[in-house]
């Protein structure tokens, strides 16, 4: 937790906490949830469901879904069925998110 905190402000420090929305990575424009979102997933080894993700920015689950629905649609978020509990679908990042993520490190 404290790598992904360090990872998330010097990040957040690069963007200068714009409140509007960003060409971080070339044509992939994001908001700041968006990119917080994708700096958890990073570093979770347990991929969370979007209810954990909607806790976790203490947004309903509707608004996580507003916030989720277009990184699946540019190819960085995937959503993958629970091997356990067939019912249960988790989000994940794509290697391309993977890959974006490390270059905005840098």
């Amino acid at each position: 937790i404290e790598r992904i905190l360090e990872c998330m402000g010097g990040l957040m420090r690069r963007l200068h906490m714009h409140k509007h929305k960003m060409p971080l990575f070339g044509d992939k424009t994001m908001g700041r949830a968006q990119i917080e979102i994708l700096m958890m997933l990073c570093h979770c080894k347990v991929k969370p469901t979007m209810r954990d993700l909607a806790d976790h920015l203490q947004v309903t689950s509707g608004a996580i879904t507003q916030i989720v629905s277009p990184l699946i649609k540019k190819g960085l978020l995937i959503k993958i069925q629970d091997e356990v509990d067939k019912r249960v679908t988790r989000i994940a990042t794509t290697p391309v998110a993977e890959k974006l993520m490390t270059k905005a490190k840098k």
